[in-house]
């Protein structure tokens, strides 16, 4: 079923026209060189490996894959409307050898970042898209220059995953490679595959013990992929109840309901109902409401979860914590229609009842004690989920004609909920 997915998918790309699918792509692209530089100058730790450190007349001495390439050689290289060759796409790449990295990334400050979002037109996009420069970032990935690999760990993706031999040049690499920024890309190009295939799978198991917390937290994602079912339950768990790093037990708790494995059930009732401090209780909630309904797509189906997550919304006293503001107006994506997906969802979730779940939101609404963006959140799952504007109308009343304090915020919610009644 999923491989049909993504062929269906792949016939729309393909019937796209190259002026839409340019546009797409070039926008992702340009996010994702964004991202790469968009966390704290206050993390960032120069990596100055000895192997990294080429000289001006090195090149003579270095292999082939190690060549520098010059910016004025990739300025203007690429001309408008005219596809990449394979070669100038690794020119483009070998371009980024002296792009400063950090445990974040490359730094998008680069001149070869930008000179490679320029060159991108839509024809290579596509191409890339397809899986057409897997071949380059194998032969790079073995780059002395950290910033050529992470370029072609993520050249090696595409819509259909990473293919056999991508997969196996990445874990080859994977098991040498230091920098943090490396693995990163490393991971998240092969991480869909850790079930299917046993050496993956293994990478990111051994990654969810990494010293470094930002590469347990990838390992986390990639565990918790639905395409690598119950593959790291057991380490999730483990994660979500002792991870030495707040974040990454954070984190954990967040991504492992959306395998909907009844062994984590348990563990959120243990972290929910526990001490746990407000903001791990509130990703936790994430991950609970994940476990019986995982939007966008609903393949999960925990009555447990469910009976829980109803549970604590209805739960009293209510306090700034409890029931948790994350995650709670994402309930609202259940009142969908024309959502296929949604519709199977409900036919195997016969316990879900919309009307416990709207009365069990209307109370944490009405409730003063309860946290103002679990209020607020609550009032705009419930439009989605169908409430009544006579609903919305006594929970407005109830406020009073002059709202004092965080009270003001709900009663701006309830007043757009009514208008748009």
């Amino acid at each position: 079923m999923k491989t049909n997915h993504r062929l269906r998918f792949l016939s729309m790309l393909l019937l796209t026209s190259a002026v839409g699918l340019g546009g797409i792509a070039c926008d992702a692209a340009k996010k994702s060189d964004e991202k790469e530089a968009s966390d704290d100058d206050g993390d960032r730790e120069k990596s100055k490996k000895d192997d990294e450190g080429e000289k001006d007349g090195d090149d003579d001495a270095a292999p082939v894959q190690a060549a520098k390439v010059k910016l004025s050689e990739v300025k203007g290289m690429v001309k408008k409307g005219v596809p990449i060759t394979a070669k100038q796409y690794e020119k483009l790449i070998l371009a980024h050898a002296n792009c400063e990295v950090t445990d974040s990334g490359i730094d998008g400050k680069c001149e070869a970042v930008k000179i490679m979002r320029d060159s991108m037109n839509r024809s290579q996009l596509a191409k890339g898209a397809l899986g057409g420069n897997a071949g380059v970032g194998q032969k790079l990935i073995q780059h002395p220059a950290p910033a050529v690999r992470i370029k072609a760990a993520q050249s090696m993706s595409s819509l259909f995953g990473a293919g056999e031999k991508s997969q196996d040049a990445i874990v080859a690499a994977a098991k040498k490679e230091k920098h943090p920024a490396v693995l990163t890309a490393m991971v998240r190009t092969v991480r869909n595959h850790g079930k299917r295939n046993p050496e993956v799978g293994k990478l990111l198991l051994e990654l969810a013990d990494h010293d470094n917390p930002k590469l347990r937290k990838e390992a986390i994602y990639g565990l918790s992929s639905s395409w690598n079912e119950s593959l790291g339950v057991d380490k999730l768990i483990t994660m979500m109840k002792s991870d030495a790093d707040v974040e990454v037990r954070q984190t954990a708790c967040a991504y492992a309901g959306n395998l909907g494995d009844e062994k984590l059930y348990p563990v959120y009732e243990s972290l929910l109902q526990g001490d746990a401090d407000a903001k791990t209780k509130g990703r936790c909630f994430e991950g609970l409401v994940s476990m019986w309904a995982n939007y966008p797509l609903y393949g999960t189906h925990s009555e447990k979860a469910y009976r829980l997550t109803l549970k604590l919304l209805e739960a009293t006293p209510r306090s700034e914590n409890m029931p948790p503001w994350q995650g709670m107006s994402t309930l609202g994506y259940l009142g969908g229609d024309q959502n296929r997906k949604l519709d199977e969802w409900k036919q195997k979730a016969t316990w879900y009842k919309p009307e416990d779940l709207r009365r069990a939101l209307i109370a944490v609404v009405g409730d003063g004690d309860a946290h103002w963006m679990a209020r607020t959140g609550a009032t705009k799952a419930l439009v989605k989920l169908g409430a009544s504007k006579a609903d919305f109308q006594k929970l407005r009343k109830g406020l009073g004609d002059s709202p004092k304090g965080t009270d003001t915020h709900v009663a701006k919610e309830l007043d757009t909920a009514i208008a748009g009644g």
